[in-house]
């Protein structure tokens, strides 16, 4: 558990100390932030609450930017499959 937690200080770290200041600002954290958001909006309309108050999970490809997230994020928004099979590396391959 805390190497789990000391993970993201070491590697803000270690990528600040590799970039320096300007590149670390101008290219890491606008980098991060888009990945934050990525993530946030897979987990956010890939899970939705259903009567009974269960959850349910869906794939996504239905629209121009889902595929392109898809593809170059090795099928993220097929996020039902990675529920069924959450070792597996590409979730467009599982059903």
């Amino acid at each position: 558990l805390f190497l789990h937690f000391a993970n993201v200080p070491a590697r803000l770290v270690v990528w600040f100390l590799l970039l320096g200041p300007s590149l670390f600002v101008t290219f890491f954290v606008p980098s991060y932030l888009f990945h934050m958001f990525v993530f946030s909006h897979i987990n956010f309309v890939t899970h939705a609450t259903v009567s009974g108050g269960k959850t349910e999970v869906y794939n996504l490809n239905s629209n121009p930017y889902y595929k392109i997230v898809n593809f170059f994020g090795s099928g993220v928004y097929f996020h039902k499959n990675h529920h069924l099979n959450p070792g597996y590396r590409d979730p467009r391959n599982v059903g």
